[in-house]
């Protein structure tokens, strides 16, 4: 790999589409983008440093690392909880009815 490919921008967007093997593809948002400090500081990483923690990137985790985890296993917790609005409604709905109810029967009790 050159040198002019081994900036912190190209690093990120590698990790990011997951090229380095540590996280599935996909951008992740970020406020101040790797690289970001060193470059304002003024001493931006040396091409050199920035292919070590490109090795370091992609060298395989050890068994002690937690894995990448895949979007599957977290759509069955996802399943199991109640999602949406939906419920919220439902409930609140219930308890109208039973104070509409209530009310009902104070009025007929009243005549």
């Amino acid at each position: 790999m050159s040198d002019r490919a081994n900036t912190t921008d190209r690093l990120r967007k590698d990790i990011d589409a997951g090229a380095t093997g540590d996280k599935v593809p996909y951008e992740d948002p970020c406020a101040a983008p790797l690289g970001t400090d060193d470059e304002a500081s003024g001493s931006p990483p040396s091409p050199e440093r920035v292919s070590q923690v490109r090795q370091m990137e992609s060298a395989p985790q050890s068994p002690q690392a937690p894995a990448v985890t895949e979007e599957r296993s977290r759509g069955d917790l996802a399943s199991s909880a109640p999602s949406g609005i939906g419920p919220i409604l439902l409930f609140l709905l219930t308890v109208a009815a039973v104070v509409l109810i209530v009310a009902l029967v104070v009025q007929i009790e009243a005549i």
